[in-house]
């Protein structure tokens, strides 16, 4: 054995690699106990090699795995910077999708994109969109572009059907393309050699034979608008898809409901129908749709609904724009629907001449309800809620009750969420039981409810974690200084409310952990201001 390996010790660097050390200015002794491998001398010994590099790491040595896991906490905007810092940090960002997946491209309105366009500086983001463009070529800039896109989106443009093809056939990793309001300047149905596997959501408002050999393995597809001669090719792209759908939006015809009928593999949880109400019965008679809707939209009498209710025993969703002659509609329907868990009502935007009796229907299971534009028939709201022991959110968008008694007067043991946005009461006053809420987020805005109303039902809510208002000129210093009997209360935010420097004050008092928000035209002084800010900044 080589003597001289006796008295090598292994480098504690990054290269591992045994050296002999020089031990100058040591008796043998001393240097034969620090270099001996037996013993734990606490010294770190590095080769002259590694020595070099024992000093402060520079940032171009650090690996890009952490440098992405340092941009992941950045907002767009700083990831910009960074992107324009240097080339090493531009190609960081390029490459990784989970630091461009937030941003989106929209291209210039009312532009020609021909030979001579050609964007510059065009970011890598996996979404585009471009909207009311006149597309003639785009052979130049496309390839290089199509292939990190995820979602595509063509409104308004006027192109040819072979150029949309050839940008298609550039974007291999797309999941989903909406082409919404096209205008083929040809639809010339040239020959594919692609197809894009990847593709999940497609909506269009028309369809192409060509269609059904790149589209193989759509998952949502919304038609919502079809000639005749488009009927027959959509039939053969369901066909075609029928095994991986799951979502499906479509002006149904009965032509198209009797073909429908014979595609077995075709089982969608979700179905938006388009279709005249008449359509409705026809639909829920197939056995596929009978066995698979769990989620359903619809334009519908309650006749219609009611033959939903009967025939689609998976139904847990429910969005229903209401079509009656009846001044009065009564959605018995409701009975039908055990399994309910959120259900969707919509008037007629703009009239608010819908009114709705709830009778005393009651759905076990209900955890959602959004009504829109309606009028209420008076404690038919209130009845209906305290037969729903599981609601857990209620939204009410431009609607009118008789009084604020149907809101908040039910006892809520389940209620979690509420949300109001103008909203008006014939009567304004309320009798509001002393009934405790878990009530944990409360939204309010455009609604003119006495603050006694408010401060009676708040303190109802022990939970209450989130409160925001907006609009609310009615809001004043009176709720505000009652924070202090909410204890979890975390986040209050209010735009044009009727504040003063008495809130300010009471919040940094009383509330030291309160998150705020409080913008618009209030009645606070500038000195206000500057202490909620310093308030803001500091807690």
């Amino acid at each position: 054995m080589d003597p001289r390996l006796i008295d090598d010790i292994p480098c504690n660097g990054p290269c591992r690699k045994r050296f002999r050390p020089a031990t100058v200015n040591m008796d043998q002794a001393t240097a034969s106990i620090l270099r001996s491998s037996g013993r734990d001398s606490g010294l770190r010994w590095l080769c002259p090699q590694c020595r070099q590099l024992d000093g402060p790491l520079r940032l171009a040595e650090l690996p890009p795995e952490l440098w992405i896991t340092i941009f992941r906490h950045l907002d767009n905007l700083s990831i910009l910077e960074v992107r324009s810092t240097c080339h090493r940090w531009k190609d960081i960002v390029d490459l990784n999708l989970c630091l461009r997946q937030n941003f989106s491209i929209e291209f210039e309105r009312n532009f020609t994109m021909d030979q001579r366009y050609y964007p510059g500086n065009l970011f890598p983001a996996p979404s585009a969109s471009l909207r009311d463009a006149k597309i003639i070529t785009v052979d130049a800039w496309w390839p290089s572009f199509g292939p990190g896109l995820t979602v595509l989106s063509l409104g308004g443009c006027e192109i040819a059907l072979p150029t949309l093809l050839g940008m298609l056939k550039e974007t291999p990793n797309l999941t989903e393309l909406l082409l919404i309001g096209i205008k083929y300047t040809s639809v010339e149905e040239i020959r594919v050699d692609f197809r894009l596997e990847k593709l999940r959501d497609l909506s269009c408002e028309s369809v192409f034979d060509v269609f059904i050999d790149i589209f193989p393995r759509l998952r949502y597809f919304d038609l919502r608008t079809m000639s005749e001669d488009e009927e027959d090719i959509a039939c053969r792209l369901l066909q075609s898809v029928q095994s991986t759908l799951t979502e499906l939006t479509c002006s149904f015809s009965p032509s198209m409901l009797e073909r429908i009928a014979s595609m077995s593999q075709l089982h969608p949880a979700h179905v938006f129908h388009l279709g005249k109400k008449e359509t409705v019965a026809q639909l829920c008679q197939i056995k596929m749709f009978q066995e698979s809707i769990e989620d359903f939209c619809v334009t519908a009498d309650n006749a219609a609904l009611c033959e939903i209710g009967r025939n689609l025993r998976k139904l847990k969703s429910l969005r229903v724009d209401i079509e009656s002659d009846e001044i009065t509609f009564v959605p018995s329907f409701l009975a039908e629907m055990t399994r309910l868990s959120r259900l969707y009502l919509f008037g007629q935007p703009g009239d608010n001449t819908q009114l709705v009796n709830f009778g005393r229907f009651r759905n076990p299971n209900l955890a959602n309800l959004h009504l829109y534009f309606l009028i209420i028939v008076a404690g038919s709201l209130h009845s209906y809620l305290s037969q729903c022991p599981n609601i857990q959110a209620i939204n009410m968008v431009n609607c009118a009750v008789d009084s604020w008694d149907d809101i908040f007067a039910p006892r809520f043991g389940s209620l979690r969420r509420l949300c109001l946005a103008q909203i008006t009461a014939t009567h304004n006053s309320a009798s509001i039981p002393n009934l405790a809420c878990n009530l944990q987020e409360l939204r309010i805005s455009n609604s003119d409810i006495p603050i006694q109303v408010l401060i009676q039902f708040i303190l109802r809510c022990p939970q209450l974690e989130i409160l925001n208002f907006c609009f609310m000129e009615n809001i004043t210093d009176k709720l505000v200084l009652v924070f202090d009997r909410l204890p979890k209360l975390r986040k209050f935010s209010i735009y044009k409310g009727a504040l003063t420097d008495i809130s300010v004050d009471f919040i940094i008092e009383k509330c030291p952990r309160l998150v705020v928000d409080i913008s618009g035209d209030q009645m606070i002084s500038k000195t206000g201001n500057r202490r909620l800010k310093d308030f803001a900044r500091f807690r």
